[in-house]
């Protein structure tokens, strides 16, 4: 153990790295993570480097540049295991194997419960429908639904209201007054009042008082027309600016709501995109400069607060296949699936948490489907790098750790192997002790 500063480089000089299989640089500052994987590479140009970068289009750049040497973006490894969790349950890991995105799931206490699921040939079928809930995964909540009355714009009401009493009015004194039959009475008030005045209706020879009531029609007609078509005009330039402000009511089916816009929650909407899965998107930040991306991949969104009823309302949170809440804030996150649950007891709930502990604790206590730490997701990823740049991550059962790897035909080990798919193996690297 030798403790130093990450950013300090000078330590380097003190270690021996030459006898090491690989190094690992997993600090949460991608400049200090890069520089120092130089420093070691001119001290040690053979070793091995485990490098942890979040711009993804960096990190594949840097591992093609140099040798010996695997970037893995932490936003890249844990972004598919969430995506690929609102569609399924007990997905351990998602993957991309030969440009095509997997999933493991188990399904069982045991390794051989673990199965391959093809995403994209999911996708391609029938939306994906998630097992049914246990009595004991589903708490018991009341439901409290609150009837979503119309909101009708007074002025609108009023305008509309008026013009209906104009021409009923004007209708029944002009049946009278002038002697005329109910419809082309009606004829008369409406061509009068549009100010067309066809001419084969005329008030030239009336009384007065009936000239009076063809004047008033007229002003009125001009005051109640362009309140009514200034009405018209602001709902639907307003309307208009909601939808490009992502402010809006949606009527989406079997879509997964993403709540938060970081890096981790565009890249899982670009996931579930990819495996065509209606998306929603739900910030409330309006100056996000990732929404300029999301509308660039046709993703829509909602600026809004997600924790208040209204949002998941607006979301059409009851037709919706899943709930991922991926804000950076634990508690923020739980908030959000405890409300979204308060509303839908049966949403499939994933909940993105930082510590891979305390999301075991989340689900167990809050009875969360899901909870997921992007940390953990990550760690077995670089493990497995470090030990076989070939390999594709380390899974831990109660029989011991396993590497999950391409198969390759022809080639024996003294391991035990065990086949989770045409391509892909699970090959066991040490067993578990009684006691240990």
């Amino acid at each position: 153990m030798h403790s130093a500063s990450p950013d300090d480089e000078t330590f380097l000089e003190g270690l021996d790295i030459s006898a090491a299989g690989a190094v690992l640089l997993c600090t949460s500052k991608d400049d200090t993570n890069l520089s120092l994987a130089l420093a070691i590479r001119d001290l040690y140009p053979t070793a091995r480097l485990v490098i942890s970068l979040s711009n993804v289009n960096l990190s594949h750049k840097i591992e093609r540049e140099l040798e010996n040497c695997s970037v893995i973006s932490p936003i890249e490894v844990a972004a598919p295991c969430f995506a690929a969790s609102a569609l399924h349950r007990g997905v351990i890991r998602a993957i991309s194997h030969d440009g095509e995105p997997l999933a493991l799931i188990q399904r069982g206490a045991d390794i051989r419960s673990i199965s391959i699921l093809q995403l994209m040939e999911e996708a391609r079928s029938e939306s994906p429908a998630l097992p049914e809930c246990s009595a004991e995964d589903q708490p018991i909540t009341l439901l409290r639904t609150t009837a979503r009355h119309a909101v009708i714009d007074r002025y609108l009401f009023a305008t509309l209201a008026s013009i209906v009493l104009l021409f009923l009015g004007a209708t029944t004194y002009f049946h009278y007054a002038m002697a005329m039959p109910w419809f082309s009475s009606l004829y008369f008030v409406v061509t009068t009042f549009c100010t067309v005045g066809y001419g084969d209706f005329s008030l030239r020879d009336s009384p007065d008082i009936v000239k009076l009531a063809g004047i008033f029609i007229m002003l009125a007609s001009v005051t109640l027309t362009a309140g009514l078509f200034a009405i018209l005009t602001n709902t639907l330039v307003q309307k208009r600016s909601d939808v490009l402000n992502g402010r809006r009511r949606y009527r989406m089916k079997d879509h997964v709501i993403i709540c938060g816009l970081g890096h981790m929650a565009l890249r899982m909407a670009e996931c579930l995109r990819q495996m065509r899965i209606n998306t929603l998107v739900i910030e409330s930040d309006p100056d996000n400069p990732r929404l300029k991306e999301l509308m660039a991949l046709g993703i829509p969104y909602l600026i809004s607060d997600a924790t208040l009823e209204r949002t998941l309302k607006d979301a059409n949170l009851p037709a919706a296949h899943a709930v991922i809440c991926a804000i950076n804030d634990d508690l923020l996150n739980l908030q959000i699936g405890l409300a979204a649950r308060a509303l839908w007891p049966k949403v499939h709930l994933v909940l993105r948490v930082f510590d891979g502990t305390f999301a075991e604790r989340v689900e167990r206590y809050f009875h969360i489907h899901t909870a997921l730490s992007a940390s953990a997701l990550s760690a077995p990823v670089f493990l497995a790098k470090a030990l076989d740049s070939g390999a594709l991550a380390i899974l831990e059962t109660k029989s011991g750790w396993w590497m999950l790897e391409s198969r390759c035909d022809g080639t024996h080990s003294d391991q035990v192997d065990l086949p989770v798919s045409e391509s892909l193996t699970l090959r066991q690297l040490a067993a578990c002790v009684p006691g240990d």
